[in-house]
């Protein structure tokens, strides 16, 4: 009866401990479906966040990862070279073999300057600075002064050339150089003067303006007298005052003196050429 008993108790313990193993095995299979299903090793190949990364360090974080890289680019305000984005969130498993995409910045986009609106420039010739500058104003450029050039028809110190020319597309703000009148162009002869020993002229070798007069005065030294006068290379009569009307070309003046003689020695040079 006691051997009975005794073999019934290994019987239980032992299908216990069956019914334990099996439940164990049961368990495990559980389990690595559970863990296929929801990718409990998931950090084990997990793609880190490659953005901000160059570019080399992004593919070779991939290949380590089985993966392949498969790289665009993008022109970006990011560093040129850096990842952007990436077709993988950062986290998610990396399979063998699968392509990862990335965007590569190519540096910063070319930025086209705005356009500034044109306008066509006016004449400003003939006009006064002070009118100029309000039709400046109204199209907004700038006047600058740049000198004064000879013109018969323009006042002085109206524009009589512009830089740009009429015409002219030019934008706001804009500097438009011009050159104002200084009138007709000053024509000036030259009066050339000699004056040999005995005496002097006055003024001596001087400029004229064409068209004016000059006057010349003549004047022997104490004791000495003219004796030539010649203008021009013509010898004309001897005056102590000789002058040029209305000037209209270059002249030349000479005079030469001598010792003034008595009335007798005079009348011998004049009519006999003694000295």
């Amino acid at each position: 009866m006691n051997q009975d008993r005794y073999n019934a108790e290994r019987l239980r313990k032992r299908m216990w401990i069956t019914i334990a193993v099996a439940l164990l095995a049961l368990l495990t299979v559980i389990l690595s479906t559970m863990s296929g299903a929801f990718n409990f090793h998931k950090g084990l190949n997990s793609l880190p966040d490659l953005t901000g990364m160059t570019e080399a360090d992004a593919i070779a974080t991939i290949e380590r990862l089985k993966g392949h890289a498969s790289v665009s680019y993008e022109a970006s305000t990011a560093k040129e070279g850096t990842v952007i984005r990436q077709g993988i969130p950062a986290g998610d498993a990396v399979t063998p073999n699968s392509t990862v995409s990335i965007v590569v910045s190519s540096g910063k986009p070319d930025v086209q300057p705005t356009a500034e609106p044109q306008v066509l420039l006016p004449s400003f010739v003939g006009l006064s600075m002070e009118l100029a500058q309000r039709n400046a104003e109204e199209i907004d450029v700038n006047l600058v002064e740049d000198g004064y050039v000879y013109d018969d028809t323009i006042p002085y110190g109206s524009i009589v050339e512009q830089e740009p020319a009429v015409g002219a597309k030019v934008t706001q703000s804009m500097i438009v150089k011009v050159k104002l009148s200084a009138g007709p162009e000053t024509v000036r002869y030259t009066i050339t003067v000699e004056a040999g020993a005995g005496g002097s002229v006055s003024p001596g070798t001087t400029t004229v303006v064409e068209g004016e007069d000059i006057s010349f005065t003549i004047t022997p030294n104490e004791g000495y007298m003219i004796d030539h006068l010649i203008v021009d290379g013509v010898e004309v009569h001897s005056l102590d005052r000789y002058s040029f009307l209305t000037v209209d070309s270059d002249h030349t003046l000479s005079v030469t003196f001598r010792e003034q003689r008595g009335m007798l020695e005079e009348f011998i040079d004049q009519f006999f050429g003694g000295n």
